[in-house]
């Protein structure tokens, strides 16, 4: 019976549209419960609350659907790299006690992964720093980001060591991990909360 319902469920819609030429009461209702006999109201049920969450779900949890990633405030762009680039002088000047070389390079390695990182998970969409999303929404894009950030900057520094014949720093790398994405989510939560954007 389930497999007759099905079969007549799909006929009946190839004959027209709801709305269209079966708008006839019984008609409607006929098609209704042929989909309820062979649980075919269940699947379209899933398909909408899909639809549904799909449309909620902010841009910056998907991956971009366009490259390159949308931008529209390069303040906020401008502010992350400025963010992460100070991190490493942080890190090497006054964590690392680097005596004052060597953080240009780092600072410069460390926005790069930055950058990367933020176009991959498309952390410059509007929906991530919205004040109406409040702050743990811009936290949790930096968080996400922060994961391909960590990867590119591993990269980034196993490629330097290479060309360079020296092993990696570990306690500086992971400090700039540390520090870096801290100074990105301090700085985010102050766009939020100076944010004029009222969606």
């Amino acid at each position: 019976m389930l497999g007759l319902y099905t079969l007549l469920h799909s006929v009946a819609e190839a004959g027209g549209s709801r709305g269209g030429r079966h708008s006839d009461f019984f008609v409607v209702s006929a098609l209704d419960a042929l989909a309820f006999g062979s649980g075919l109201e269940a699947a379209e049920a899933e398909v909408e609350a899909a639809e549904v969450e799909e449309e909620e779900t902010p841009w910056w949890r998907r991956p971009p659907r366009t490259w390159p990633p949308r931008i529209d405030d390069f303040q906020l762009v401008v502010g992350d790299v400025v963010a992460s680039y100070s991190s490493a002088f942080v890190c090497v000047d006054v964590l690392a006690a680097g005596g004052g070389e060597g953080w240009v390079a780092e600072g410069s390695a460390v926005a790069s992964a930055w950058i990367v990182g933020a176009a991959v998970t498309n952390a410059w969409d509007p929906t991530a720093v919205l004040p109406s999303l409040g702050y743990a929404n811009a936290l949790a894009c930096v968080a996400r980001a922060s994961v391909d950030f960590a990867s590119t900057r591993v990269l980034l520094a196993l490629a330097g060591a290479v060309l360079a014949r020296q092993a990696v720093d570990v306690r500086l790398l992971t400090l700039e991990l540390v520090v870096g994405a801290a100074s990105v989510a301090a700085w985010r939560s102050l766009y939020c909360a100076t944010s004029e954007d009222r969606r």
